[in-house]
């Protein structure tokens, strides 16, 4: 037997293999041949027999490994797979795998596609420090564990639409020269993806986050959308810096703090856009989850300023109040006959109510239509009302078109 391979792994335990003649390491651990090496073919021919002869025994520890390309596609494997600083020049296809432990590739660098789509992995999967020459897929991954993916670099995108991770995801410092995506996606813990820098979007569209969120001083090139979402935890936006757009559509919140914040950030962007439409809906939104966080009278008490006044930003909602109130209590002068007229020969009917709220509810006075005795109470509280409804429509409308 020849010299053993005198690579040192992480752990400090030295490799078992034979090195291969004329080299300290063995055939995994040596370097790849040049493309004009003449024993180019042969030597990658040893590698992936190398590796296949590893799997066949159940030996899933590449750390360190140099390979031309790994194909797990389809692989029932039973233990964690270890490519640690592992150097694979093409891709590293790990499709509709069934991995029964953790998936180790923190420090390895891949010259061509990760893939793990649709594949089903029981443990962690840690992918730390990377660099990837194409695109990270996981999409529709299943993930027992939690997914580490700090400090890595991606040259294009990173793909985890319809992804389950049962704990948290953890993208701290990773850059992409594309989009990161987890449309759909579900994440049992928080995401962590503070000081990302994306060149593209981001995209969690449908996506469900059962703790918190977290995208601080981070740069993003393009949209950051999160429509339909739902995030039970917090959310801290804060210095991150959005080229484009900020998506919270129909968005759902576990917590109003976290409504708040988002909705807030979200504002700020378009203001910068000058895209007042969406300023307002922001807006709205923000002082709805700020209702909500305080004392339980004083959430009843300003019920009234967000459904009906809509916080300045929805004169229709006024509009549609007073009508409401016109129409709602010349009904009720109609049923219990609330009115009456000194004008011989006037027969009060359904339309003469009606003009009577208006003329009430615009506080324009009466001079011929009086309320009975018991009725004056709700004619004053219909003046009171219409003079805070005009004062809050010319407001708001004001607001709205002259800026």
């Amino acid at each position: 037997m020849g010299k053993a391979c005198r690579y040192i792994y992480r752990d400090r335990r030295e490799c078992t293999e034979e090195a291969y003649p004329g080299s300290e390491l063995c055939i995994l651990h040596m370097k790849l041949p040049d493309d004009d090496d003449p024993d180019r073919v042969m030597i990658n021919m040893l590698k992936e027999d190398k590796v296949e002869e590893k799997i066949d025994s159940d030996d899933f520890n590449f750390e360190g490994a140099k390979l031309p390309e790994v194909d797990f596609f389809t692989k029932r494997i039973k233990g964690p797979v270890n490519f640690m600083d592992t150097k694979i020049r093409e891709d590293a296809l790990f499709d509709k795998a069934m991995i029964k432990g953790d998936i180790l590739f923190s420090g390895a660098v891949v010259g061509g596609e990760l893939k793990f789509s649709n594949s089903m992995i029981t443990g962690n999967v840690l992918l730390n420090r990377m660099v990837i020459g194409g695109s990270a897929w996981f999409e529709g991954c299943k993930i027992g564990g939690t997914l580490r993916f700090s400090g890595s670099e991606i040259k294009r995108d990173i793909r985890f639409s319809g992804a389950q991770v049962v704990g948290t995801a953890d993208f701290k410092r990773t850059k992409s020269g594309g989009s990161l995506s987890f449309k759909k996606g579900m994440i049992g813990g928080s995401l962590h993806a503070s000081g990302i820098q994306i060149e593209g979007g981001v995209f969690f569209d449908g996506a469900k986050i059962n703790g918190s969120f977290r995208i601080d001083s981070s740069k993003i090139g393009n949209d950051a959308t999160f429509e339909r979402a739902r995030i039970e935890g917090d959310v801290d936006l804060f210095l991150a810096d959005i080229k484009g757009l900020i998506n919270f559509e129909r968005a759902r919140f576990g917590m109003p703090k976290a409504q708040e914040k988002a909705c807030r950030k979200a504002k700020q962007r378009y203001q910068e856009e000058s895209d007042f439409e969406k300023v307002d809906h922001y807006y709205y939104l923000e002082m709805e989850a700020k209702r909500k966080q305080k004392h339980w009278l004083k959430k009843f008490l300003e019920l009234p300023v967000q459904y009906v006044f809509g916080y300045g930003t929805k004169w229709q909602a006024v509009m549609l109040s007073w009508f409401i109130v016109v129409f709602g209590c010349a009904l009720i002068y109609w049923f219990f006959g609330g009115v009456e007229t000194n004008i011989p020969d006037i027969q009060l009917n359904w339309w003469r109510y009606i003009y009577f709220s208006v003329a009430t509810v615009t506080t324009l006075g009466y001079g011929d239509y009086h309320p009975i005795r018991g009725f004056e109470i709700l004619a004053s509280f219909e003046a009171i009302f219409g003079t805070f409804m005009w004062a809050a429509f010319i407001t708001i409308f004001a607001r709205k078109y002259m800026r």
